[in-house]
This record gives C-alpha cells, sequence and structure tokens, in this order.
C-alpha cells in the first residue's frame, strides 16, 4: 500500500506569531499545510497533522507514516474513529498510522477552556451557556471566510474582538490552508471534513486548553453523518485534550432565543457563507434565508441588526436542503402554528415545504388546461 508521509516544514516560526506546518507527500505529491496562531503557547503537535490528514488518507487508501511521536490514548481512538467514517462514507477505506512511537500526553499544568467562536447561532448559543467557564474563544480564518477575502476578514475580526472584549475573553486568531488543501487539492466535502479541521487546531492550543468546544450544529433529534458529530468531535482528543461537542440539546429556535437575550452577542450575529458582494449577512442566500426564518419563529428577528435586510415572505422561493426541510416540518411549523406569531409566514413555509414536485405540478397543469 502506498504512504501518505507527514514532515514538518522547514518554515515554521516558535516565536511570536507561531507558524506551524507540514509537507503532506502522497503519491508523488507535496501539499504544504500551515498554521499561523496569534498564541504564544501553541505548539507544533503531530496529532494536528495526522487529524488533518486521515480523511484524505482513506479517501486514497493509503496509510499515514509520520516519524514523530503521538498519543497513545488519540492512536487508539483513531480505530473508531475510521469505523465510524467508514459506517458513514463507504467509499472510504481503513488505513494504518504508523507514528514513531506512542507516548503519555504531558499534562500542561493548566485547565483553560476554548471554545471554536465564528459568530454564528450555534456558537454564539455555547458562548452565552458556558460563559462563566470560557477563557478564550478560537477563529479560524480559512474556514468559512476565504484567505483571499481580507476585507471580510477584518470586519469579522473587529466584531469578534468586540464580543471577547466584553466578555472578558482572549481571542484565539488562527489563519490556515487546511480547507484548500481538503476541498482543492483532494475534492473532499467540507461539511464532510471541517471537524477534523477544528480538531487539528485544537491539538496545536493543546499546552494552553485542556478543554475545547465545538458548538453542534444537530440537536439530538436530529443527528445525521456530519464531519463534526458527538461521536467524533471527543475521540481527537487525547489524555490531557478534552474536545467537547456542545449544544445538542437545543434547536436552532431554541438556541436563537437564547441568544436573543444577550445585546452584544446578537449584535454580531453572522452566519452567512456566500458574503455576496462581500456582505457580513447578504440576506439572500439559503444560510441567510433559513436563519432569518428561524429567527422570525422565535419572535426575535427584529433583534439582530446584522440583518440588515427585511424577510421578504412574498418572495421567499428558498429551497432548504432536506435535512433543514425536515426540521422545518417537524418542528418548526408545528411551533409557529401553535404561536399564531405570523400566519403569513406559516402559509408560505407550508406551500414551499409540501409543494409538489414541479413535474407533477405540469401534469396536474395540462390536466387542467385539457380536461383529462
Amino acid at each position: 500500500m502506498q504512504v501518505l508521509t507527514i514532515k514538518k516544514s522547514a518554515d515554521c516560526k516558535e516565536k511570536a506569531n507561531k507558524k506551524f506546518a507540514a509537507e503532506l507527500e502522497y503519491g508523488g505529491k507535496s501539499f504544504h499545510v500551515y498554521f499561523e496562531i496569534n498564541s504564544s503557547e501553541a505548539i507544533w503537535r503531530a496529532e494536528a497533522f495526522i487529524t488533518a490528514a486521515l480523511f484524505p488518507a482513506m479517501h486514497l487508501g493509503m496509510d499515514i507514516h509520520c516519524p514523530f511521536p503521538i498519543s497513545k490514548t488519540y492512536l487508539k481512538n483513531l480505530c473508531t474513529i475510521q469505523d465510524i467514517l467508514l459506517s458513514w462514507f463507504p467509499d472510504l477505506r481503513p488505513v494504518k498510522i504508523l507514528p514513531e512511537k506512542t507516548i503519555t500526553s504531558p499534562l500542561n499544568g493548566t485547565e483553560k477552556q476554548a471554545l471554536f467562536f465564528s459568530g454564528g447561532l450555534d456558537s454564539s448559543y455555547s458562548l452565552l451557556k458556558h460563559l462563566n467557564e470560557l477563557d478564550a474563544l478560537i477563529f479560524v480564518n480559512g474556514f468559512d471566510i476565504s484567505l483571499n477575502d481580507v476585507g471580510l476578514y477584518r470586519n469579522v475580526r473587529e466584531r469578534l474582538y468586540r464580543v471577547a472584549r466584553a466578555k472578558h475573553k482572549k481571542l484565539v486568531i488562527v489563519h490556515t490552508n487546511l480547507r484548500e488543501f481538503l476541498e482543492c487539492e483532494m475534492s473532499l466535502s467540507w461539511p464532510d471534513t471541517h471537524g477534523l479541521a477544528m480538531a487539528s487546531v485544537a491539538h496545536l492550543l493543546s499546552s494552553e486548553y485542556t478543554k475545547i468546544l465545538i458548538s453542534a450544529t444537530a440537536c439530538y433529534a436530529d443527528l445525521y453523518p456530519y464531519g463534526s458529530h458527538p461521536l467524533l468531535d471527543p475521540l481527537w482528543g487525547t489524555e490531557t485534550l478534552e474536545i467537547v461537542h456542545d449544544g445538542c440539546e437545543a434547536d436552532r429556535v431554541q438556541k436563537a432565543k437564547y441568544v436573543a437575550k444577550d445585546e452584544i452577542v446578537r449584535s454580531v450575529l453572522r452566519v452567512c457563507w456566500e458574503n455576496r458582494n462581500g456582505a457580513f449577512n447578504c440576506c439572500e442566500c439559503e444560510k441567510c434565508v433559513r436563519t432569518m426564518v428561524q429567527l422570525e419563529i422565535a419572535g426575535v428577528l427584529l433583534k439582530f441588526p446584522s440583518f440588515n435586510k427585511p424577510l421578504n415572505i412574498d418572495n421567499l422561493n428558498c429551497k432548504f436542503p432536506a435535512v433543514v426541510a425536515k426540521k422545518f416540518r417537524t418542528r418548526y411549523l408545528p411551533e409557529l402554528e401553535t404561536s399564531g406569531h405570523n400566519p403569513r409566514l406559516l402559509k408560505k413555509l407550508y406551500s414551499l415545504l409540501y409543494r409538489k414536485p414541479l413535474y407533477i405540478r405540469i401534469l396536474h397543469g395540462f390536466r387542467k388546461i385539457f380536461k383529462i
């Protein structure tokens, strides 16, 4: 079997704004993966790069050779991680991890906690839920914001600093090209791999933080195979690093009601993936419209100034992904109907979510015209 080899790069920097990098060599190719972190406590950890390489290696069917020591617990957990991924993605193949040796990760003498924080609804909920426990917020540039979009990055960074200062938390900023490697180089799905991307960052910060939280996307009732998952996230940890998948007890409407209580956090809510024309929230893409509808169902949309355009119910023609549409049908529509909050929105959502496929509507149209 061919091997994917991890080699520590010569351009790593251990002072000031630290840079940790590795060459991932596979099949005669090489890709330079790097992380730049504004934390003096961050350290180079082989587990970070094995985590980054696992899904690609399983995709290629290549064992991972890493000539560095790694955690015993982590290596053992990789077997379970692979079992889960293989059950979800049958095209993947099991691989072996070949480290220099295994060790027990040394204690770092701290019990600090951090949260991955993008300003989205899920991470905002986790921030407020664990406000008194958290020491830091982690924002990763290069995940949902392109490294090339400097203007949007600066806009988001300033707003996140505003939250961090108001809540007395350190803001750790990471710049990485890992998504470029996963999506562009390996042609892998970001929804399938974003969880391991966050876990990679967590390992680099494990000398300062013993517990790092990843906010849940789905509640317990709606779990499905996804890159960040309550089964997967905790398994990326070591003897001294606990990675927690947080917030499965609440759906997005419940989270919206909770976050709406805090003026600072709700003022910087950002959910947009497309950022059309550099907009903070474009209020037009599927993710923005979906979130605005959820906020309206919760009765709190007007409390979120980062959505600077009104929700146009009459022109609401957004096609939700199947898993999202199911949530709306089974949970959000009944809640909106019970509350009586917005009958126009209720009627529109019913027509969208229970609309028959286009070919059936065309067929019915022909039958009406020709009285078949």
